[in-house]
């Protein structure tokens, strides 16, 4: 560490609050450069100015490997703590990690019990399943940096846009348990159609980490090729992931995207046109074919996190033992 290169910590403060502003702002969809105080940004650049300036002292006073390791614990503590809320004077080392994994793990449960609320915790449970089997291979390491490509040709603009719905979603979900009338159907026929959408994008990963599983081997950018119909062909056909090819159909995805559907405000039912045929739902069952259909590619859109979240779990158990062994 002691030859890493100088830098001025108040220049790179500077630096690197600006560039946290613009990404928050490409995140959110949002210019938060206006909204934000003055008097908030100085007090961002001079925390920054802190950690950099201690970070180069550390640098400069050469330390040892174990030195190093405990300085790097601290500060991301400390970082993480500030995030979550947390009381950074009670984090320290691996107890510190303990608490903010634990914290975490509060987060992504928050998708679980959403997904129970609405009456479809199964699609957690199985993508859960698939991100703990991912990790118990031997070279999970170089499957999760599979995945973190795969995402970032995704691209943040519709990450961005797919993770704006979820509580958008929620709300019109929460707000509007009866579907009262023709419009309000057709917000649930376009959310339907819009996860459909999600699924082909997101589902990807899941099939490419079973197969990894399953065979200890995947191809994932094939995958993200492929068109709806065959991604829930082989969502069906794997059995850790074969539930999420009840959440979503290619034909009703079809029919509703293409304006073939008939809605009857007499009746309170949707008519689709299905392989020549029709399919007729009422009002209350496409909310549920939308409900679902939610929880599924939400889920979905949180295995990557969850998946990397378990990994750093499991690499900070060894960590434990390792450091119980020599204590």
């Amino acid at each position: 560490m002691a030859d890493s290169p100088e830098f001025d910590p108040d220049e790179l403060a500077e630096e690197m609050t600006e560039e946290v502003v613009e990404t928050i702002s490409r995140v959110f969809g949002q210019d938060f450069s206006e909204d934000v105080d003055d008097s908030d940004l100085e007090s961002a650049k001079e925390k920054a100015s802190t950690l950099l300036t201690e970070v180069q002292s550390f640098q400069q006073s050469d330390p040892g490997e174990e030195e190093a390791v405990q300085f790097l614990l601290e500060k991301y503590n400390e970082g993480a703590a500030r995030i979550l809320g947390l009381d950074a004077s009670e984090l320290d080392s691996l107890d510190g990690l303990a608490v903010i994994f634990g914290e975490i793990d509060t987060k992504l449960d928050k998708f679980r019990n959403e997904g129970e609320t609405l009456g479809y915790p199964q699609y957690f449970d199985a993508i859960e399943s698939v991100a703990d089997g991912l990790i118990e291979q031997e070279d999970y390491q170089e499957h999760l940096n599979t995945i973190r490509d795969g995402w970032e040709d995704i691209g943040e603009k519709k990450t961005q846009r797919m993770f704006a719905r979820y509580n958008s979603d929620l709300l019109f979900i929460l707000e509007k348990p009866e579907v009262e009338d023709g419009s309000t159907v057709e917000e649930y026929l376009e959310m339907y159609g819009d996860y459909c959408e999600q699924f082909k994008t997101l589902s990807p990963f899941a099939i490419y980490s079973t197969n990894v599983i399953q065979k200890g081997s995947g191809e994932l950018d094939n995958r993200l090729n492929d068109n709806l119909h065959t991604l829930i062909s082989m969502c069906s056909s794997r059995e850790q992931i074969d539930v999420f090819a009840e959440a979503f159909d290619n034909h009703r995805r079809n029919a509703i995207v293409h304006d073939d559907y008939f809605v009857d405000p007499i009746e309170e039912t949707v008519e689709l046109a299905v392989n020549s045929e029709e399919e007729v739902f009422s009002y209350s069952e496409v909310r549920d074919l939308a409900v679902e259909a939610r929880c599924a590619a939400q889920s979905l859109f949180v295995f990557s996190v969850l998946a990397e979240h378990r990994a750093n779990v499991r690499e900070f158990s060894e960590l434990q033992e390792e450091f119980n062994e020599e204590n």
